[in-house]
């Protein structure tokens, strides 16, 4: 079992913007992306890591409309109030 060899304390949320051109990549928008810093057509991917002293370890990976990120940021930002996700 994974947290038997690692031991993570904090998972950790990522984002990032992949740059695209063409026309034949699914989820692709023109938006500001940090990646690219300015606005451009991209993909967002979202991660997931284990974090603890030895590393971190990735647990998933996904691709994500822009839309989604902006839900999940706002969902975050209302449950740090009440000490986090649930």
């Amino acid at each position: 079992m994974l947290s038997t060899v690692v031991r993570p304390s904090p998972w950790v949320l990522g984002d990032t913007g992949l740059p695209k051109d063409g026309k034949h990549s699914p989820g692709v928008k023109r938006q500001y992306s940090g990646t690219m810093g300015k606005i451009g057509h991209c993909q967002i991917g979202v991660s997931v890591h284990a974090v603890c002293a030895k590393g971190t370890v990735p647990l998933e990976w996904a691709l994500v409309p822009i839309q989604a990120v902006r839900a999940l940021r706002a969902a975050a930002t209302a449950g740090a109030g009440r000490g986090g996700l649930r």
